[in-house]
């Protein structure tokens, strides 16, 4: 069944103008479909937290709040694993930080209202091997099966290793780089990530996250890297809420990453938030597409090299990969 779309209520709630969002959601049949679109785009807390003076107000109101709560638990739940986790990182004196959804909702009015799916943290390279095996140690193995037991699998041509999974269902993904090294060959922000950590408090825990500006860069680049999709809701509220805590002007922020992200990342997502808080419901969903650095024949080839880079290395590591061209076309270009 096809989800109705709720785009421009959003971007109108990203303008902090409320109103006919609110209104939507007195009816109980559109309130459903505002919940399964905001579900959908994984912004339902976020929406949530934002209206949590008027949902109180509404007629299904205990509904409502009792998905919001999930929510909450969820989140609760990630936090302790990944707390049980750092105590052991610090034990052992691995050195990380913890990007992408945890990092970002730090910069959010409140932790819970910022859904992300699976924790994200980085190591540096020396230190997988002891990171791999206190994950194992907690419980964690590799989520789909016939993955070798290693922490080598995918270190030539991936961020991460392939995503762990542990029987409370808490995913995460250990990265030794931010960047795909289909993007950059060589990853510009794995070490200024690991150099200008620094320490939030999350339920009496100190945990090492990414300053506002960093945070922000990473974000940047993830979204307009990795993310095809026609609005990504959640991505503008990300790069509206790490804004908020950035003392510098646009002009400088750019400036600052111009020189560490060269396709520019960072000025596309500003030009991307910019548009979106200045977007009015006249205009069409059309403006709405995501800047994209993956463009042009240099980064079409350099994809393609990096295609038979990757079948050379799956052939060395494991011969039970029949279909590993068609598999690694489809991981780089349809991602």
């Amino acid at each position: 069944m096809q989800i109705k779309d709720f785009t421009h209520e959003i971007i109108a709630l990203l303008q902090n103008s409320p109103n006919e969002l609110i209104s939507s959601l007195q009816n109980q049949k559109t309130c459903d479909e505002i919940t399964s679109f905001c579900k959908n785009e994984k912004i339902l807390p976020t929406v949530f937290e934002i209206l949590k003076d008027d949902i109180g107000l509404m007629p299904h109101k205990n509904k409502l709040i009792y998905i919001k709560n999930q929510y909450i638990f969820d989140f609760m739940k990630k936090l302790r694993t990944l707390i049980m986790i750092l105590k052991k990182f610090n034990s052992e004196n691995i050195d990380y930080v913890i990007l992408k959804g945890l990092s970002t909702s730090c910069y959010y009015p409140s932790n819970e209202m910022r859904f992300f799916s699976d924790l994200d943290i980085l190591v540096g390279s020396s230190d997988i091997k002891n990171s791999y095996k206190i994950l194992k140690e907690c419980g964690f193995r590799y989520a789909k099966d016939g993955i070798n037991d290693s922490f080598e699998g995918s270190r030539e041509y991936s961020r991460h290793l392939p995503e762990m999974v542990n029987d409370e269902n808490v995913i995460i993904e250990l990265h030794h780089r931010v960047t795909s090294p289909i993007s950059y060959r060589k990853c510009p922000l794995a070490n200024p990530c690991l150099e200008n950590k620094v320490q939030f408090k999350l339920f009496n825990s100190n945990i090492n996250l990414l300053p506002a500006d960093l945070c922000f860069a990473t974000v940047s680049y993830h979204g307009i890297d990795q993310f095809k999709k026609r609005t990504d809701l959640r991505y503008l509220f990300d790069l509206k809420y790490i804004r908020h805590s950035i003392l510098l002007s646009d002009d400088d922020l750019i400036l600052k990453y111009q020189g560490i992200l060269s396709n520019n990342e960072v000025k596309k997502g500003l030009f991307y938030l910019n548009r979106s808080l200045q977007h009015s419901k006249s205009k069409k969903n059309k403006d709405f597409y995501l800047p994209s650095t993956n463009v042009g024949v240099k980064y079409f080839l350099s994809r393609l090299l990096l295609v038979f880079d990757q079948i050379s290395y799956e052939k060395q590591i494991s011969k039970k990969h029949p279909l590993i061209l068609f598999y690694l076309l489809k991981r780089i270009f349809l991602r």
